[in-house]
């Protein structure tokens, strides 16, 4: 099994050292979750070696890793398990797929966390507002 790491920080000056590993290939992305995941320069190269048959499992910190908008994360994991990639959430413990079969489970949590996900990203601009 060939397995990645998927890394996103916000901003160039946020630390990825929470999220780094040595035991997988790493992707690492320093831009908004906001964007699109398929927008993104280094998520682009992923895709292109989950394309290649270079990767075949994908690791992520938190489901928010993925992005901050819920549709776009689910259309990300949805591609993901359309190429039979088992992604791996780490601060929730769960595998996209077991025994090559999709963990029902998983996608009613990152169906969730999804949300959770983008609620915060609402929050967080609703108070930087009230900031400035």
């Amino acid at each position: 099994m060939k397995t990645a790491k998927y890394i996103r920080v916000s901003t160039t000056e946020q630390s990825i050292d929470r999220q780094l590993t040595v035991n997988y290939k790493q992707y690492i992305d320093k831009c908004s979750g906001s964007i699109p995941f398929n927008e993104r320069p280094t998520a682009i190269k992923l895709l292109n070696d989950i394309a290649d048959k270079k990767i075949d499992a994908l690791v992520v910190h938190s489901i928010d890793r993925l992005g901050r908008n819920a549709f776009d994360i689910q259309t990300t994991l949805n591609l993901l398990s359309t190429l039979n990639i088992n992604v791996y959430v780490e601060n929730i413990g769960l595998y996209s797929m077991i025994e090559n079969k999709p963990n029902s489970i998983f996608k009613m949590i990152t169906d969730v966390l999804s949300n959770v996900a983008e609620m915060e990203r609402t929050s967080l601009l609703e108070r930087q507002k009230k900031v400035f």
